[in-house]
């Protein structure tokens, strides 16, 4: 969104001249995000990403540890609260 305002305007807006950079670690943990939202369950409003649905994609990602499961599952999930509580403010 930022990127079209700026290509519409000719003006970069303040919040993406001053983004932190996104190191490899976090690139990773969005990108698994971005493609599980694609698949989200949608009525009036987003509906949770389900444990089961983040399970199938670490299964197709495969090579988890127990300890990595944990942590993939608890950053996609923290993602995923912070995108929905965004999506209802917006309504």
């Amino acid at each position: 969104m930022l990127k079209n305002i700026e290509k519409m305007t000719g003006v970069t807006p303040p919040a993406l001249k001053n983004r932190p950079p996104i190191g490899e670690a976090e690139y990773f943990f969005i990108s698994c995000f971005y493609e599980l939202n694609a698949f989200r369950a949608n009525s009036e409003h987003p509906q949770p990403l389900t444990i089961s649905d983040i399970k199938a994609y670490m299964d197709i990602l495969g090579g988890f540890t127990v300890t990595e499961s944990l942590r993939f599952l608890s950053v996609i999930r923290t993602l995923d609260q912070t995108y929905l509580k965004h999506s209802a403010e917006k309504s």
